[in-house]
């Protein structure tokens, strides 16, 4: 299809299918990310697709500029973990849950060195966090958008 004006093909709109695509997901959950912290008074921005370590750039007014590393799973699924890779420079860990059956979205804020504790080092590929670590020790961290340490 071409609209005729010189500008290459014109593709029609995408059909819904009902479900979004892996990407999408993705931008949806840091976009969760991003308005949780400014609802919590702390600016946040998305960073560009494959920007290399993080994906939000957040400005508390306490201190300098946080990275924060998005991961994002949607549940239930065969293996409740999230991945994270520790080779990436960032300061805070999102680990975002969407709970599809029960249509709710949890999110846990872990500085760096709190989520090294809790990850389980695989011998090749990225380090595991569990969901049922997270509900044992990260009770504290769940909702965490004014990015506190203890």
């Amino acid at each position: 299809m071409s609209a005729g004006n010189g500008d290459g093909p014109t593709l029609p709109p995408p059909r819904s299918t009902g479900r979004i695509t892996h990407k999408q997901f993705g931008d949806a959950m840091e976009h969760y990310v991003i308005s949780s912290l400014g609802l919590a008074g702390i600016p946040a921005s998305k960073m560009p697709d494959n920007w290399p370590g993080y994906d939000v750039l957040a400005q508390p007014h306490h201190g300098p500029p946080q990275r924060i590393n998005v991961k994002a799973r949607r549940f239930p699924v065969s293996h409740p973990t999230f991945s994270a890779d520790f080779d990436s420079e960032w300061e805070w860990l999102a680990l975002v849950g969407h709970f599809t059956e029960l249509r709710k979205v949890r999110c846990w804020l872990l500085p760096r060195a709190v989520a090294k504790l809790l990850a389980r080092k695989r011998v090749s590929g990225p380090h595991r966090i569990s969901l049922a670590q997270l509900d044992e020790q990260g009770a504290k961290w769940e909702d965490n958008f004014s990015l506190r340490r203890p």
